[in-house]
């Protein structure tokens, strides 16, 4: 546990705030990302039973609540406000099978307990008026008890930021400005005057795994959102490449860098920042599909064409080769072997102490830049993490979705025997095989003083 115990004696006989923060939980969609909301639904009914005898509670969901972008029809962004509101509906009400996550929120609530939602990337529609109105009401929660952060403020309660972390992710930073617009013109009624821009981690999710999950169900929990994803479908997918000069225009998303005013840019570029190192890499392990990813300049309006052509399986899908036993070249199994690699190389799921990124970076940032600033809690990237960088502690507070790890053996096995074996594995039915879900738990004195805040794994009384 991390304490910060300058205040905590004369505190103690004082109210405080008990903040438990979750985040990336992804309800929606089919097959859905999360497969155990009984689970979340009995994390959410024992918090009470968590708190001190002076101690209020909050419950903050970090963004990525509810997965729009999972939910057909497919979109990137749900706009249409009555749209936005049946996929909601589509998620809370019986019988979908994440009804009983809103009934414990709806517990929570109607004890006056508070819940604050923060919007991330893949539940955008949940800064639209309507939308929000309409988990108040499926909640039926009291006034005061339910509160948005959807302006692309972080959350402050006290001496703790939270925020849900993609704004330091190039390729999923939310245009805040085209939602801040169009959530204002539906406020009135009004018909909004421009777009909301799409970033393009929303655009590959809705063209491309959207389309191929079916066939690889593992797809939508490979994070990140970018051109190792692209690369490793490429490869599971070779006749796709014929399309690759259309795919990369997806990853032509702005930087964050470049959308922000002059004096804002110096520390978001610098968090945003592309990993070298993984760049060389990806250049080493695909080389002339990674070369073509980055020379492409077509417009993006040339990709609704091509979509539904990737609906069918091919002869050359890895998914049809597994399952009907037809030799897949060796290079091609390295390739994914090597990909796969880099992937579990930023994991490190098992060490919350592993490495951070830019968001890391940005997080130690903040604890010097802000005064009085002791912790920040993050989430986006999936990574349990706890770090403490002297002045103050970083944490990432992960994800309650199906998780998957690779055993060492099929990384080193340079025959890709064991990669076949595995893969075989990861598309059988249960394939994926769900990882601990995390919590952070903070407590916040009345004065904004942070006393405690650890990471945890929830530990579930379910058989």
């Amino acid at each position: 546990m991390t304490s910060f115990s300058g205040c905590q004696t004369s505190l103690l006989a004082r109210s405080a705030t008990r903040v438990f923060v979750i985040s990336d939980l992804h309800l929606g969609g089919e097959p859905a990302m999360m497969s155990r909301p009984a689970l979340l639904a009995e994390f959410i009914d024992g918090l009470p039973a968590r708190l001190a005898a002076d101690e209020t509670l909050e419950l903050v969901i970090n963004g990525d609540f509810i997965d729009f972008l999972a939910i057909a029809p497919f979109a990137a962004f749900t706009a249409d406000s009555v749209e936005a509101v049946r996929k909601l509906r589509s998620v809370v009400d019986a019988p979908s099978s994440f009804a009983s996550v809103f009934d414990a929120l709806g517990r929570h609530v109607a004890a006056h307990h508070q819940l604050v939602v923060i919007v991330g990337n893949h539940d955008l529609e949940l800064a639209l008026p309507a939308v929000q109105d309409a988990l108040h009401d499926c909640l039926c929660a009291p006034a005061g008890t339910l509160r948005f952060v959807d302006d692309g403020r972080a959350y402050r309660i006290g001496n703790a930021l939270v925020e849900h972390g993609n704004t330091y992710d190039g390729a999923n930073a939310n245009d805040w400005n085209g939602v801040r617009h169009l959530a204002s013109a539906q406020s009135r009624g009004r018909e909004p005057q421009a777009d909301v821009q799409v970033s393009a981690g929303s655009q590959i999710v809705h063209k491309i795994v959207n389309t191929l999950k079916e066939r690889y169900p593992f797809l939508p929990v490979i994070q990140p959102e970018g051109e190792l994803l692209v690369l490793l479908m490429l490869q599971f997918e070779p006749e796709l490449r014929s399309d690759i000069k259309k795919i990369a225009q997806l990853l032509k998303a702005k930087k964050l860098a470049e959308q922000l005013p002059k004096h804002g840019k110096t520390a978001i570029a610098a968090a945003c920042s592309e990993d070298v190192g993984l760049e060389a890499a990806l250049r080493d392990i695909f080389s002339e599909e990674y070369a073509l990813l980055k020379a492409t300049n077509q417009p993006i309006s040339a990709l609704d064409d091509w979509i539904d052509s990737w609906r069918c399986t091919k002869k050359t899908s890895l998914s049809y080769m597994l399952e009907h036993g037809v030799p897949i070249p060796l290079d091609r199994l390295n390739k994914i072997r090597l990909g796969i690699t880099k992937i579990v190389d930023a994991d490190q799921s098992s060490l919350i102490s592993g490495e951070t990124q830019q968001y890391g970076v940005e997080g130690e940032r903040m604890l010097k830049a802000i005064q009085g600033l002791q912790v920040v809690v993050m989430g986006h990237t999936h990574l349990p993490r706890q770090q403490d960088y002297g002045q103050g502690v970083y944490i990432n507070s992960g994800t309650w979705i199906d998780r998957f790890t690779v055993p060492p053996e099929v990384l080193q096995d340079e025959t890709c025997k064991e990669l076949t074996l595995f893969l075989r594995k990861l598309l059988s039915p249960g394939g994926i095989k769900p990882m601990p879900p995390n919590f952070a738990d903070l407590s916040v004195a009345v004065d904004g003083t942070v006393l405690h805040a650890e990471l945890h794994v929830y530990e579930s009384a379910l058989p």
